[in-house]
């Protein structure tokens, strides 16, 4: 196992439990400084070397350039200077993914990459289930259905948790080149933590893997293949008939796709005052840089607010030319992956981030940007 990069990977998912020390802004740092720290005593150890790339370095250049821009139309618009915090996050994903994607990592051993990952899955799972067995309570855990505990885990947020599990999943499935215990581990925990966007995302990664594989194999139907088809349907429609609490996962997992389910009418609410504000701004770059946000509000407190779509809050803030950078990088990041599971979870990540907030979710994006570079061809 690779110590620092453990260290690392924690340190990232873990400003809940630096909140329980310091404020949440201070454990932004506390985490991000821990995750950098580590991650660069692990490149040394590794003798990782840095080899520039020019469309990365392009990419990353042509989006801090954008930004810049759209400060600038937006200060010119009335914008408070307070928002120029909101910098923070174009330099994160910019400049993370041209340091991360110009390192040569070919001398990683990949099976202690495999098991470092394997472990922090192992800890963030079993804090996770503390909270819902009421044994913790930490910073970010909330109910759902009144009843059930919505686990933050280490994160400080149930939403970043089912996400960050996920990234960390589809990795050692990515690896092991099959379903494992430690692979199926994580994605059964977002299905444990009642998320709905961890569910879809799981389901959209499981389904573009299934088609990749149908278009790249011939697949021969076999007895024995029918016959395990067949128990499968059986068992699962059995568990649904007679398990309430898979009632209530299988009720959250469709609610998605039901605009009167709670929380629905309220995000479809946000998505048209999200189009409203895009109809009368800067098409090209936006005005509004850094007010629709998390981000500002728990830097400094200013006034911000949210759509509930990643596409839309990158129009809103980037305008058309900094969305459109935005979703090159993750163009590239699917140019160099290597396997269809990490191809189905780039496609899971941008079609999600059409109805979920989660490009904002900065320790799911750096982790993203981290262990596919180094799982790359």
């Amino acid at each position: 196992m690779y110590y620092s990069l453990f260290l690392s990977l924690a340190s990232i998912s873990s400003r809940g439990f630096f909140e329980l020390f310091f404020s949440k802004s201070f454990s932004y740092f506390v985490a991000f400084l821990g995750f950098f720290i580590f991650l660069m005593i692990f490149f040394y150890n590794t003798k990782a070397r840095v080899v520039l790339r020019g469309t990365t370095l392009l990419l990353s250049l042509s989006f801090i350039a954008s930004s810049f821009v759209s400060l600038m139309i937006s200060l010119f618009y009335g914008l408070k200077i307070i928002y120029t915090v909101y910098l923070v996050y174009p330099l994160a994903i910019a400049l993370f993914f041209l340091l991360f994607y110009s390192i040569d990592t070919s001398k990683i051993n990949v099976v202690k990459l495999r098991n470092t990952i394997a472990t922090v899955i192992v800890l963030l799972f079993s804090i996770a289930l503390l909270e819902q067995l009421h044994v913790l309570h930490l910073p970010g855990e909330t109910f759902t259905f009144g009843v059930f505990i919505r686990p933050a885990s280490l994160t400080g947020s149930y939403l970043h948790y089912p996400l960050i599990m996920i990234l960390f999943a589809s990795i050692v499935h990515t690896i092991d080149n099959k379903l494992t215990k430690i692979s199926f581990l994580g994605y059964l925990s977002v299905f444990v933590a009642f998320s709905r966007s961890g569910m879809m995302l799981v389901s959209v990664i499981i389904c573009m893997t299934i088609l990749f594989k149908l278009h790249t194999f011939k697949i021969k139907l076999t007895i024995s293949m029918i016959v395990y088809f067949v128990l499968t349907v059986f068992v699962v429609i059995l568990f649904l008939t007679y398990s309430d609490v898979l009632n209530l996962i299988w009720g959250r997992l469709i609610s998605s796709v039901n605009i009167n389910s709670a929380g629905n009418p309220g995000r479809i609410e946000a998505w048209s005052h999200g189009l409203k504000i895009i109809a009368n701004s800067n098409f090209l770059f936006g005005n509004n840089f850094g007010t629709i946000t998390n981000l500002t509000v728990n830097l400094t407190g200013a006034k911000s607010s949210v759509v509930e779509s990643g596409f839309l809050q990158m129009l809103v803030n980037f305008g058309i030319i900094g969305t459109t950078l935005f979703y090159a990088i993750f163009a590239y990041m699917y140019r160099y992956s290597y396997h269809r599971i990490q191809k189905g979870f780039l496609i899971a990540f941008v079609l999600q981030s059409f109805v979920y907030q989660s490009i904002e979710v900065l320790p799911f994006i750096m982790g993203s940007y981290l262990l596919f570079s180094l799982t790359k061809k």
